[in-house]
């Protein structure tokens, strides 16, 4: 029975990797079911080539990284505080076991699967707000986190799935301009997922996208009449959208900064410290608020000569709450909050040393995806790169399982590959 279970490897390796797929944009609940019950079947099909083969420094990252937070929460005053954040950091240690035991899925596969899905998810949540709409509620309480408060999901995190299914689809536009633009399914997929990329009002994901799709353009696209004809879409798109004037809004509003944010001036000085007052803090932007928490946390870890190795995973929220307080933006307001940038919150937590094998791992992602021409990775890591300026993805479950799934994805599939060529190039 096990060995016929056992023959059978390549479609559950399949299924495993689709069960976690299709669930990511659900409730956290039923993903991390998903990954456990995949570690769990995992086990079943390990064997040695599995732990012996070698596989690029990305791979590893995660298990390197879970000691860097163990070792932090150590040097922590609060221990307890620090072991608590753990577990979210046990998930990719799970992801790249799975992946690495059923390394032989299809990418495509995964990709084409997960992409109908997550159109036909999109129109659920497009279904639940025409329906707040008919019963008479207003547009701008039924977008944003609203949107996608049906699945439990951030919609920054849904909007950065539903850009991975975008460019998924408008890779074919290289295949095949004509074919692609002619076909009434390609266009309704696209068409409700952008829908949808709108819906989840997220800036930073909505600017990228703008951002890569018309660089994809001007590079894949090599028909000058295909090129005129794509970026007469996307200005068509923007135009009425910019029209919608929730969207407007939602997309302009916050860009400038005003003249109190622009010249405050962090310090340790409790009689000259800037006191935000209420009218103040009612006006602060999304924008503002992030250049405020830089400008406060990079001022005082200069002061608490904290630079090179954090405050420490246990200790940093409570060091920022406090400096939060003495510029009254603490109680009631933005206690608790991160620092709404993924750079700034490795700096913040783990220190400079840190921050830069960050960079370094990103680095290698980049430079995986360009040494293996795979333009859907490239892309889908500068999206990621960009959105960690204006969020902080990897400290909760949803944002880390994202992450690590499709780089691992991408990863392992190349390392596969690879590992193949060369063994079938040794035995030639």
């Amino acid at each position: 029975m096990l060995n016929k279970v056992k023959s059978n490897k390549k479609e559950i390796a399949q299924f495993a990797i689709l069960s976690i797929a299709l669930t990511l944009p659900l409730n956290i609940k039923l993903g991390n079911l998903a990954i456990i019950s995949s570690f769990v079947l995992s086990l079943f099909f390990i064997n040695r080539n599995d732990l012996t083969t070698r596989y690029s420094y990305a791979t590893y990252f995660p298990y390197i990284f879970l000691l860097i937070v163990v070792i932090s929460s150590l040097f922590s005053k609060n221990i307890s505080a620090g072991f608590s954040r753990l577990d979210r950091h046990l998930l990719p240690l799970l992801l790249t076991f799975i992946c690495i035991v059923f390394k032989d899925f299809s990418l495509r596969k995964v990709l084409e699967v997960f992409t109908v899905f997550l159109t036909g998810y999109t129109c659920v949540l497009i279904g639940k707000l025409l329906w707040g709409l008919f019963n008479g509620m207003e547009l701008n309480h039924l977008v944003f986190h609203q949107f996608t408060a049906l699945f439990g999901q951030h919609p920054v995190y849904y909007g950065l799935l539903i850009l991975i299914s975008l460019f998924f689809l408008l890779l074919k536009l290289k295949i095949n301009f004509i074919a692609s633009i002619k076909d009434w399914k390609w266009i309704l997929q696209i068409t409700i997922l952008l829908l949808g990329l709108l819906l989840c009002a997220s800036k930073a994901v909505f600017i990228i996208f703008i951002i890569v799709f018309f660089c994809g353009l001007i590079i894949l696209v090599k028909n000058k009449k295909n090129l005129v004809t794509a970026i007469l879409i996307l200005g068509l798109l923007t135009f009425f959208v910019s029209k919608v004037d929730f969207f407007n809004k939602r997309l302009t509003e916050g860009i400038a900064l005003k003249h109190n944010i622009r010249h405050f001036t962090p310090t340790n000085d409790f009689l000259a410290k800037k006191q935000f007052n209420l009218q103040e803090k009612l006006k602060i932007s999304d924008l503002e608020l992030r250049v405020l928490f830089a400008k406060i946390a990079v001022y005082h870890m200069q002061k608490d000569e904290v630079l090179l190795f954090g405050y420490g995973v246990g200790d940093a929220q409570n060091y920022f709450d406090y400096y939060l307080y003495s510029y009254n933006l603490g109680p009631n307001w933005y206690q608790g909050f991160n620092l709404h940038n993924q750079y700034l919150h490795i700096l913040y937590n783990y220190g400079v040393f840190v921050l830069t094998f960050f960079l370094l791992f990103l680095a290698s992602l980049l430079y995986g995806a360009y040494q293996h021409r795979n333009f859907l990775q490239f892309v889908i890591i500068i999206s990621f790169c960009f959105v960690f300026l204006f969020e902080v993805v990897l400290i909760r479950n949803k944002g880390i399982v994202l992450f690590y799934f499709f780089n691992l994805l991408f990863v392992i599939n190349n390392d596969t590959v690879k590992n193949r060529y060369f063994r079938n190039s040794r035995y030639s």
